[in-house]
Order: C-alpha cells, then sequence, then structure tokens
C-alpha cells in the first residue's frame, strides 16, 4: 500500500494505455473554506496526518488532497470505485462537519469518469503536483498522451451532463503552460497524494 506524498505504480501500464480502470468509475471534487489563519505549510500536515483516516474508507482509491489556486478553498480530488461509495462518505454529517469546523458548508462536485489516460510513470515522493479541471475539448488520444509530465487525464461528464477534462501534472510549469484562464480552468495545487 502506498501512502504519505509518495505516488508509485503497483502494475506497470503502457504509455499509450486509454481505458477506464475498471475499478475506478466515480470522481468528486471537494472545496472547503480554508481558515484565514491556516498558511498551507499546516493544512498540508493536517492532510498527510490524515492519509490513513482516507485509506479505511470503502471504495476510495486515490486521494490528490488540493489547494484550489486563486481562491481560499482547500480540499481533495477523491477516485472512487464506483458512486455508491463516493455518496456513503458525502453524506449530510459531512456537510455539517465542514460548516461546523471551517464556517460554511464544504461543496462536493461529481463526475462520472468516460475514460482515462495513465502516466506509468507516476509522480515521486516529494513531487508537488497540479491539476487542471477544464471544459475545453481536449482530446485524450491525441498529443496530450505523450506528454511526459502527465500523470493522468481523465475524461468526465459532470452533473449537468457536461464532458470536462482532468489533467494532472508533474510540475507546475507544465500545468501554467496547459492552463486556459479565458475558458476558465480550475488550477489545483496538490502538495499530498496517496493511493491503494
Amino acid at each position: 500500500m502506498i501512502s504519505g506524498i509518495s505516488l508509485e505504480s503497483k502494475e506497470v501500464t503502457p504509455a499509450t494505455s486509454i481505458s477506464p480502470k475498471s475499478q475506478i468509475t466515480w470522481l468528486t471534487v471537494t472545496k472547503v473554506k480554508k481558515p484565514w489563519f491556516a498558511w498551507r505549510g499546516l493544512v498540508s500536515s493536517k492532510m498527510e496526518k490524515s492519509i490513513p483516516e482516507y485509506q479505511s474508507i470503502a471504495g476510495l482509491e486515490e486521494k490528490f488532497y488540493s489547494f484550489w489556486e486563486g481562491t481560499d478553498r482547500f480540499g481533495g480530488i477523491y477516485f472512487w470505485r464506483q458512486k455508491s461509495d463516493a455518496d456513503a462518505w458525502f453524506q449530510q454529517s459531512w456537510f455539517d462537519r465542514t460548516e461546523k469546523k471551517y464556517g460554511e458548508k464544504g461543496v462536493v462536485d461529481s463526475y462520472s469518469i468516460l475514460n482515462s489516460f495513465v502516466n506509468p510513470s507516476l509522480a515521486q515522493k516529494g513531487e508537488n503536483l497540479y491539476a487542471i479541471l477544464s471544459y475545453r475539448n481536449i482530446d485524450v488520444k491525441g498529443d496530450a498522451t505523450k506528454e511526459k509530465s502527465l500523470v493522468y487525464h481523465v475524461s468526465l461528464i459532470d452533473s449537468n451532463q457536461k464532458k470536462c477534462s482532468l489533467m494532472i501534472w508533474k510540475d507546475e510549469k507544465t500545468a501554467m503552460e496547459n492552463l486556459s484562464t479565458t475558458d476558465s480552468d480550475e488550477l489545483f495545487y496538490i502538495p499530498v497524494f496517496f493511493r491503494k
């Protein structure tokens, strides 16, 4: 089992592999208000300490702890086996808990996974990742799969039945080169992550 800020592949997937992971069909992105006094280093250390709790959640295969850049929000990008696993975790008690702790209810955006590209050369311990959630028309079978700093490219359908994509990059430079501010892409900084 892999934990902490290390993300390593248990099996080698060819770089050209573009298919849904059979055990992962649902993705959620949470956004919670960060306390004004909590600097990123403090929040990141608490994220890392919470890994055992999240690893024990039924159906949760991977979690990328995140800060939504340009906002005062933090949260996570969760990869679930199925929607019912996510629904079991994000019950009313989760929203009540975030409201009590942070002064307002957290937001949970949900997506069905259509297909995904997973780079066999996944991130190593100590690397910070960056994710972009985009509604641009991005072809997962195109040039993105040739990009060595791309960790994930996931094609999604949101709760309004709109197609979108999540890309997770190994470095800030490449993520910024692929960010479109005119298309309202959302950028997330990922300091901590795990995969079962």
